[in-house]
């Protein structure tokens, strides 16, 4: 995720960036595939958290911007 004031979110099994189009990816999984948000953590290595907080800023659920 690139851009002013973003996070960088990180893999927990190789600490590579998770990309913009991991990011992409796991946005079509979840809409798309119905992927619970558990399902694509485990799958790119990251948190329940950060995947939520991925999917929401993706899915334009941020107040602002």
């Amino acid at each position: 995720m690139t851009g002013r004031g973003t996070k960088t979110y990180y893999r927990t099994d190789n600490g590579k960036a998770i990309s913009d189009e991991d990011a992409f990816t796991m946005l079509m999984l979840y809409k798309h595939q119905n992927l619970s948000v558990d399902k694509i953590a485990k799958r790119f290595s990251i948190t329940s958290s950060d995947a939520r907080v991925i999917l929401g800023k993706g899915a334009g659920g941020s107040c602002c911007g």
